[in-house]
């Protein structure tokens, strides 16, 4: 079993046996301890509930009660690894994401260790992987379940595997304490890096409420790409899931007020405007789509140097995990391509045929970069799109965004293009 070899000999060396480096020893074990969760919890996280007469203590991160136990366990000089992983956490300030979640692992931390708990009576816990050349004790289930992220890369075949470090470790809010604080003290003991980067995201609610298969509030998936369409719910679960900072919120009502508001009224309406076949008629007669040198106006001009400033900061957010933020970026482009189209009125009789030209031109510029920013997280209604646009599939890429074009692609066509996104 690789998770016993991790313990005996994690890297092949007898200088990195654990117990006989005294990195692991068998002593007396006592805490709050919560069945469900298989888990010792420390007495900061902790709290007291009351139950109508009775007091009762429930862990912080799981709400799983727990009651004070104490037994003879193997235990892991975590406590040794207090200045190591200060170090660590100093040294690479990104080391956790969000960075909230990197400053209370690393105040934990700082307020000090005990030695972690990573064996159970066999007695009490019979199924399970045991303890080399002790059979009366099962080994903790998060020290097996830690160590498989390195057998997926070969381990222990390969005793510092190809691959480790991970650039990206992707865990919930409520594990993070295994990830950024055990598993990081192992893999030090054993010689080992730990992840580049560890992201801690947090939780979807469903109508505020915590989903809950006792509630029966959970979301069927299926039923809601049914329902919605495919692209629509990945918009939604990137657009209000993508701060990793906070719980998100499913709301069926909040999820059709973005349809409605973004992807049909932003999105999807500025697209059906300046390809509309009486817009396209009014193009200058007899242009081939290009811009003579215009002058552009100064809300021209503020929509020109959104879109120059766009990829930038969608990188630096995509960069920093904040998903949402990269997104308002891009519909905040949208949002005033709009305004140009509204203050222009390229409809109206007395608009000007080289202020129409302009306007559609910069309205398609905007969903041409839009487009190909958002078709990871819309595929298939941004190919669409950009089909409709006739963007070549070669100019749909990141490098392509910054060469601006200097030509209109024409339709002169009278038919109209379906909805984006029908209602």
């Amino acid at each position: 079993m690789a998770v016993q070899h991790f313990w005996v000999r994690a890297c092949d060396s007898p200088q990195r046996h654990l117990q006989a480096q005294g990195h692991i020893y068998l002593g007396e074990h006592e805490g709050w301890y919560a069945v469900s969760d298989e888990a010792f919890y420390p007495a900061s996280q902790v709290r007291a509930v009351q139950h109508g007469r009775e007091t009762v203590h429930e862990s912080m991160e799981s709400g799983q009660r727990v009651e004070w136990t104490r037994e003879i366990n193997y235990k892991f000089r975590l406590s040794h690894f207090r200045d190591a992983l200060i170090e660590w956490l100093t040294r690479c300030p990104d080391a956790i994401q969000p960075r909230s979640m990197h400053e209370r692992v690393l105040a934990e931390v700082q307020a000090g260790l005990s030695d972690l708990s990573i064996s159970r009576p066999r007695q009490r816990l019979y199924w399970g992987i045991p303890v080399p050349d002790d059979e009366a004790h099962t080994m903790y289930v998060w020290l097996d379940a830690l160590v498989n992220y390195l057998t997926s890369l070969g381990y222990p075949s390969e005793a510092c595997p190809p691959g480790w470090p991970a650039d990206v470790h992707v865990v919930g809010k409520d594990i993070v304490r295994f990830h950024a604080i055990y598993w990081p003290a192992l893999l030090m003991a054993a010689g080992l890096p730990p992840p580049r980067t560890i992201v801690a995201h947090a939780h979807w609610t469903v109508n505020k409420a915590k989903m809950s298969k006792s509630k029966g509030n959970s979301v069927n998936p299926f039923d809601a790409i049914d329902t919605y369409g495919l692209d629509t719910i990945r918009y939604y679960l990137m657009r209000i899931g993508g701060n990793i900072g906070t719980d998100a919120d499913y709301a069926p009502a909040l999820l059709e007020e973005h349809k409605r508001k973004y992807l049909q009224g932003q999105l999807g309406n500025l697209l059906s405007r300046v390809l509309a076949p009486k817009i396209q008629r009014r193009l200058a007669p007899g242009s081939d789509g290009a811009l003579v040198q215009p002058a552009w106006t100064a809300a021209e001009a503020a929509l020109l140097a959104a879109l120059a400033a766009l990829p930038a900061t969608w990188d630096r957010h995509m960069q920093q995990l904040e998903l949402s933020k990269a997104m308002q970026a891009a519909f905040h482009a949208l949002a005033l391509a709009n305004e140009l189209v509204q203050h222009t009125a390229p409809w109206a009789a007395d608009a000007q045929p080289d202020a129409i030209h302009r306007c559609v031109f910069l309205a398609m510029e905007c969903l041409r970069v839009c487009g190909t920013l958002l078709s990871p997280v819309m595929p298939d209604a941004m190919t669409a799109m950009l089909d409709t646009l006739q963007v070549p599939a070669a100019q749909r890429t990141w490098a392509s965004l910054a060469a601006r074009p200097s030509a209109l692609p024409l339709r002169m066509q009278a038919d109209k293009i379906p909805p984006l996104f029908p209602r």
